[in-house]
């Protein structure tokens, strides 16, 4: 059994990895559960298409009695195309964390990144980066293969103005690339990063994502300068 110092579940998710050597990694959270045949019908599936990047399945969530809290991860992903895909992910994660993943496209794009600014959505920064690889291809078995249970301990609870920021910072880090591929995160999140690199004095990285987020609005046909001021204001009274 591998042991190392807490240092955040991407840094411990890497320790596995490193230590494998199969042709395909499988993640598996304490916090998740797998149906019998989970590992062996998303294989098949990853041996019978070549091209697929990576696998997961739909899966239920529970409160930490065991009690069907009546919605399922990855129910909302797409099976369209990538480019359909990228455009779901550039607004929120339908990919459920306990993927099966070809080890080469880890060594491709590296794998989770451990710094603690991502703490919370290390597994939807790799997804992004992924997902981005020319030619790319993800799969969804829409099946409830797999348990998560949603505890008030666990990360996606324990904090959830830290997983937000998380958030917006794998959106930051890949927002260009995005674009580039015809997806575009929402405007509101556009302009939350845009003044975030404000307030640190990034006018260039601010005035790009004001760009997207006006782009996005004015396809939409909504105001843009209503927007922003209306974001500037809620973080003035949050502070």
């Amino acid at each position: 059994m591998l042991q190392q110092a807490n240092a955040g579940p991407g840094a411990a998710r890497n320790t596995g990895i490193n230590a494998s050597r199969s042709e395909f990694v499988a993640m598996l959270d304490a916090d998740d559960e797998w149906a019998p045949t989970r590992l062996e019908r998303c294989i098949e599936m990853l041996e019978r298409d070549v091209g697929l990047t990576f696998v997961t399945t739909t899966a239920v969530i529970v409160d930490e009695a065991g009690l069907d809290l009546g919605f399922r991860a990855g129910e909302k992903f797409p099976s369209a195309s990538t480019e359909r895909l990228l455009s779901v992910m550039a607004h929120h994660n339908v990919v459920f964390t306990s993927c099966v993943v070809r080890r080469s496209a880890l060594e491709t794009v590296g794998a989770f990144a451990p710094e603690r600014l991502l703490l919370g959505a290390e597994d939807y920064e790799l997804w992004l980066r992924l997902l981005l690889i020319p030619g790319a291809r993800a799969a969804n078995i829409a099946e409830p293969l797999a348990r998560y249970t949603m505890g008030s301990a666990g990360i996606s609870l324990s904090d959830p103005a830290r997983n937000e920021r998380a958030r917006l910072e794998a959106l930051r880090r890949h927002a260009d690339a995005l674009a580039k591929r015809g997806a575009y995160c929402r405007p509101g999140d556009a302009v939350e990063i845009a003044l975030t690199a404000l307030s640190r004095r990034r006018v260039r990285e601010a005035l790009q994502f004001f760009g997207f987020a006006r782009l996005v609005l004015r396809r939409e046909g909504r105001p843009f300068v209503r927007l922003v001021i209306g974001r500037a204001r809620r973080r003035v009274r949050s502070r």
